[in-house]
């Protein structure tokens, strides 16, 4: 009996050229994927000012993200709190849902969005520069209390004694700058000749996002297709398929496969 040397297979597909099925010439298929057990998902951990970074894969149901505690542990960014947030998949009767859920962190977890519906208590990021609203006088809660932050009462009492609503930037020391909301509809960015909001910041584009009030009275933010993007402070949100979130100063993805 004839043997083969060793490295060669007679296995399909493996070392037998002419025994591969050439998919051009097939009915479409779909690719193989389990169809009992749970998904996965993918995790990029960011490098700095970069589109590449560390691929992490997530194979089970809960995975925590922090400085001293969790799964993935970043030392050394101060302001990512020792259990920062949790990436959870959770089963429903139709499938497996992905939630991130912010774990009580002092300087929140973000995510990326298109479009921000504007309200009070809410905290968003143009580029890497904090806001919050204050409403007009009368117009509903302004006390938007930021956990881990000052209050937006402490940093803008004069805009909230006028009749206009105002965009305010949060610092870390709790000043920063109170753009008055005086007409429908603003630019937001670094370009004076382009945006009514200029922000000060090298991660704001020359016209980064537009706000305006739609016709229920509502403040809106439209992103621009900037580069570094506009991004929301949550506590618990469904990503569906993935998507862009933040941290202290680290930036991910997460894909679900």
């Amino acid at each position: 009996m004839e043997s083969k040397p060793v490295g060669q297979s007679t296995l399909f597909g493996i070392g037998e050229e002419d025994d591969l099925i050439d998919e051009r010439d097939s009915p479409a298929v779909a690719r193989y994927r389990p169809t009992l057990r749970p998904p996965m998902a993918k995790l990029i951990v960011y490098d700095d000012g970069a589109e590449t970074g560390d691929l992490i894969r997530i194979r089970k149901s809960s995975f925590v993200i922090g400085r001293t505690e969790g799964d993935l542990i970043i030392p050394h960014d101060s302001q990512i709190s020792s259990r920062h947030l949790e990436i959870v998949r959770r089963e429903h009767p139709g499938g497996f849902d992905w939630v991130l859920r912010d774990l009580g962190s002092t300087n929140g977890t973000f995510v990326r969005a298109t479009q921000i519906i504007v309200k009070p208590n809410q905290v968003m990021m143009i580029g890497g520069k904090r806001f919050g609203q204050i409403p007009p006088r009368g117009g509903g809660n302004v006390g938007a209390t930021i956990q881990g932050e000052k209050e937006l009462l402490d940093v803008a009492q004069e805009a909230m004694d006028e009749l206009v609503p105002c965009l305010q930037e949060i610092n870390y020391d709790g000043n920063g700058k109170r753009h008055k909301l005086t007409k429908k509809e603003h630019w937001i960015g670094s370009d004076p000749v382009q945006c009514s909001i200029l922000v000060n910041d090298p991660t704001v584009s020359p016209q980064h996002a537009r706000i305006y009030q739609d016709k229920q009275g509502r403040w809106i933010i439209d992103d621009a297709k900037s580069l570094n993007g506009i991004w929301l402070r949550i506590r618990e949100l469904n990503i569906g398929r993935g998507g862009y979130f933040h941290c202290g100063e680290q930036r991910f993805s997460l894909t679900v496969t």
